[in-house]
């Protein structure tokens, strides 16, 4: 009997409601079912693919990754991200736009050409963890501000990449022997809050969250109340006094009057 046909076998000696989740195993595993060698020669394979997985080098996009932006303004997207986000849009920055676009597409690409290999990350791509963090943030910005659904989905996927590649989990303190999935959910959830994996984001959300407040509120103080005119247009605005020609006629007759009485006491 060959192995095509213990399969079958065992296949038929499976209840009605289990032969189809039989059949949607791959072959290897229908192997491992009835043959005790087929689990150690997955085994080995699994343990072959990992090494050469592990030695393989990362898969590059077929264009170049975007270029570094500069330190100045990645400061100033960190300590005053509203400020920066709305000036570029008010300057229509198209090259930076284009910058943003491009990032996307390097980083979605370079995702997608390691999706096979979990050894390779964002740590392997050519683009700094700074540049990479910022066009996440901004992706992020106009998701909020400009209610971009698009940025908001690209934001998601890429933070979680951020987070796994720059600041995974440690998790060597899981108290050796334990099996009990609760137990480990348990110190999972209390390793993630105590070494904060997502702090990158988290912290900088805090600082966008309470700036955008602030630009809010101005802008509802600025409405609120009436403008005030400037003084120098008010004072332009009030008609000039015109001088009466009865004032003069008033200055010219004593004048007169005094030269009148001089002469009189010259004489």
């Amino acid at each position: 009997m060959d192995q095509d046909e213990r399969i079958a076998e065992f296949r038929n000696s499976l209840p009605e409601d289990k032969r189809e989740e039989f059949d949607s195993l791959p072959y290897e595993y229908k192997q491992t079912l009835i043959d005790p060698e087929a689990i150690k020669k997955l085994a080995r394979e699994s343990l072959n693919t990992a090494a050469d997985m592990r030695r393989a080098p990362a898969k590059l996009p077929s264009f170049p990754a975007p270029y570094s932006l500069p330190g100045t303004f990645l400061d100033e997207l960190d300590e005053h991200p509203v400020v920066t986000f709305i000036q570029i849009k008010k300057d229509f920055d198209k090259e930076f736009s284009a910058w943003v676009a491009g990032c996307c597409q390097y980083l979605g690409s370079f995702i997608e050409l390691n999706s096979d290999n979990f050894y390779v990350n964002l740590t392997h791509c050519h683009l700094n963890r700074r540049n990479i963090e910022a066009c996440a943030k901004l992706l992020y910005l106009s998701g909020v501000i400009q209610e971009d659904k698009h940025s908001m989905k690209y934001f998601t996927q890429l933070s979680s990449e951020i987070t796994a590649s720059f600041y995974p989990l440690d998790t060597s303190g899981i108290p050796a022997g334990t099996t009990d999935l609760n137990v480990l959910g348990k110190y999972l959830e209390q390793e993630r809050q105590r070494q904060r994996p997502d702090r990158w984001f988290e912290d900088w959300k805090q600082v966008f969250t309470q700036e955008l407040q602030e630009f809010v509120e101005k802008k509802e103080q600025a409405a609120a109340s009436p403008p005030s005119a400037p003084q120098a247009s008010a004072d332009a605005k009030k008609p000039t006094a015109k001088k009466k020609p009865f004032g003069c006629f008033i200055v010219c007759l004593l004048l007169a009057v005094l030269i009148a009485v001089g002469a009189v006491f010259l004489y």
